[in-house]
């Protein structure tokens, strides 16, 4: 066993009551040689999952557990464990089994040649084609309109090592993007390949709308196209309307019996412009609410219990 080294497993909880012992076990197995401890990340479950924790913690004292008052996301668990976490290395994974435990001896191999160690999923796993459609659509936005480079189809199973550890802690937005996070600080990156596992137990937590709003989060949190975008095509229409204008008057003065544009054609116009003026109004209201969030400057999770 390497004792000068420590890894942390950070794995966030929700509901996942069947699930907490078999991952316990099942890493326990591995018999690594590196001195290691879990910290679960309680997100506000309504289960039993805090009570088997402490249950694991009291004859097993590497087993540690931040359980937050409520709710506060997917995002905000894994970045809690990694912002009280004190190892060498830390092993973020979720909690479903569907991340393989198998794999973490060849992700160790390769930690001290690599920043981060990032798992890519070979397929969606269970998802159905329609999350595919939008997962695709995601890595295309984000890579065009960004200066991110993320990697398709990765998730949250990985390793970082303290370098990145501590980098991480200085991230100061309130809506966290791991992934996005990671990719931006221009870490050594190590790609390992891997296939989903099957859930066995529970559901998945990430249900249509949370993904789109996490990929929301992402786009807004590490591109400004948007608002750009809308700075373009109000640019773009001024041009066009200027030049319709000044058709509209030479046709006027040269053709006055020509017949003028009919009520359908101006309805139609402003119907576009208005719906394309409050798109925008939107996308400006979005930037503006994460300014908003931001400068309250709450706590990005309340502890209501840590063991």
């Amino acid at each position: 066993m390497i004792k000068d080294e420590k890894l942390t497993f950070v794995i966030p909880v929700y509901n996942e009551e069947d699930n907490i012992k078999i991952i316990y076990n099942e890493i326990n197995k591995l018999n690594l040689k590196i001195e290691y401890n879990f910290f679960f990340i309680d997100d506000g479950s309504t289960d039993n999952s805090l009570n088997i924790i402490q249950e694991l913690n009291e004859i097993d004292k590497r087993v540690n557990c931040i359980s937050f008052s409520r709710n506060f996301g997917h995002q905000t668990a894994i970045y809690a464990g990694i912002e009280n976490s004190k190892s060498d290395y830390v092993i973020t994974m979720d909690c479903d089994l569907q991340h393989p435990t198998a794999l973490i001896p060849n992700i160790l191999k390769q930690k001290n040649n690599f920043d981060v160690i990032q798992m890519k999923k070979k397929s969606h796993g269970e998802r159905n084609f329609i999350f595919r459609i939008f997962s695709n659509i995601f890595y295309l936005l984000i890579n065009k309109i960004s200066n991110l480079k993320l990697e398709r189809n990765t998730s949250d199973f990985r390793l970082i090592n303290k370098k990145v550890i501590n980098n991480l802690k200085l991230f100061k937005e309130r809506d966290k993007f791991i992934r996005g996070m990671i990719a931006w600080s221009g870490f050594d990156i190590m790609y390992i390949d891997y296939i989903p596992e099957k859930r066995q137990f529970g559901k998945a937590k990430y249900n249509f709308f949370k993904l789109n709003e996490l990929a929301f989060f992402g786009i807004l949190n590490f591109s400004t196209f948007p608002l750009r975008l809308s700075f373009y095509s109000g640019f773009f229409i001024s041009i066009l309307s200027f030049s319709y204008g000044l058709y509209a008057i030479t046709k006027k003065l040269f053709s006055p019996d020509t017949s003028p544009i009919g009520y359908t054609d101006i309805i139609a116009i402003l119907t576009f412009l208005g719906g394309l003026q409050l798109i925008f109004i939107g996308v400006v209201g979005l930037y503006i609410s994460k300014i908003y969030e931001q400068i309250k400057d709450r706590p990005i999770y309340i502890k209501k219990k840590q063991i």
